[in-house]
């Protein structure tokens, strides 16, 4: 479909999430624009730590200063930046104050606030810079405060009937989109717990949404921590399941060269025994020998009965082989499939 408004479905969104109209558990998120080809709802098992939080914690009335005054700096920042909230003077005022409350009320609640322009970690979305990031732990929200505007059908003029009419023409716009004075902020970064958009309604006026905006946040906050401590668990268990594996191949490595100096050894032995066999025949013919072929056939026979007592592992002290220093490659056969540098191949 064409031409969508992303507002209309983005308040069915929210109604349906925040009057309970999705399955226990659930929530639905919209994600589309004005020239988007379709709107996409989904729902997602919102973690047993994010209910649990919002459980825990009941929505505190945030405060607004009614002026300007005494700004947290992230806030005084924007105030700088004319490229930020470019907004006429009374809703830009607005914007300022509503920031500069969450920001005082964050920071009351320990958490950090400052106007660093990021993309925060984990969020999938536009690179548009930030008006303010709270951070909670290792968590950052970005918050990006816009203002909504009306739509009203358009009034083609002449020349775009004109430049219309040519092959290839310009397409006529349907609606014109004025700005209307209603702000709406949008918490980008972190797992969404309930909604990601706050503005003003026919109902509420975005300054009581404010403690809506920090419970999403530290709700996200929250989930967001547990799939941290989850993914740290997972992956100490999966080190652990390496290093038995590794230690396990480190044995059967030990194990398999043990295996060869014994059959090295018993290959000597062998060869030794051969040779002895050999040597018992030699003698023999020795003994019918005439006396001067004789001293040298006995000569050759002391000198072999000496190599052949050497290569006989049963004629040297018997003790365990040391234990050899292993390299990677060689307890890689041992590894069960799994590589031998660490448990994620590195």
């Amino acid at each position: 479909m064409a031409d969508i408004d992303p507002s209309y479905y983005d308040n069915l969104v929210r109604s349906a999430n925040r009057h309970g109209k999705v399955p226990a558990g659930q929530r639905l998120e919209f994600s589309g624009g004005w020239r988007k080809a379709a709107v996409t709802l989904t729902g997602e098992p919102i973690p047993a730590a994010e209910e649990a939080h919002e459980a825990a914690k009941p929505i505190i009335e945030v405060p607004v200063a009614e002026q300007l005054r005494r700004l947290h700096p992230a806030v005084a920042s924007a105030r700088q930046d004319k490229t930020r909230l470019a907004f006429k003077g009374p809703v830009r005022n607005r914007a300022l104050r509503v920031l500069d409350a969450l920001a005082k009320e964050a920071v009351r609640r320990g958490y950090e606030v400052s106007r660093a322009e990021v993309n925060p970690r984990g969020y999938r979305g536009s690179s548009r810079d930030s008006d303010l990031v709270i951070t909670i732990g290792e968590h950052d929200h970005a918050l990006s405060v816009v203002e909504d505007t009306d739509r009203t059908p358009h009034e083609p003029t002449a020349r775009e009937l004109e430049e219309a009419a040519k092959p290839f023409g310009r397409r006529i716009p349907k609606y014109d989109h004025t700005p209307s004075g209603r702000l709406t902020v949008h918490i980008n970064g972190g797992l969404g717990v309930r909604q990601s958009h706050f503005g003003d309604t026919k109902t509420y006026n975005l300054e009581n949404r404010l403690g809506e905006i920090l419970q999403e946040i530290e709700g996200r906050a929250a989930a967001s921590e547990a799939r941290r401590l989850e993914r740290i668990a997972q992956a100490e268990a999966e080190k652990r399941a390496w290093e038995e594996v590794r230690d396990q191949a480190i044995l059967d490595a030990t194990e398999a060269y043990y295996a060869k100096v014994l059959a090295k050894q018993a290959e000597r032995w062998e060869r030794a025994n051969e040779l002895a066999r050999y040597l018992d025949a030699m003698a023999a013919r020795i003994e019918s020998l005439d006396p001067e072929p004789r001293a040298a056939g006995e000569a050759w026979l002391a000198w072999s009965r000496t190599y052949v007592a050497s290569l006989s592992p049963l004629a040297k002290k018997l003790r365990m082989p040391e234990a050899p220093k292993l390299t990677t490659e060689d307890i890689k056969p041992f590894m069960r499939g799994l590589s031998p540098y660490g448990p994620r191949g590195y």
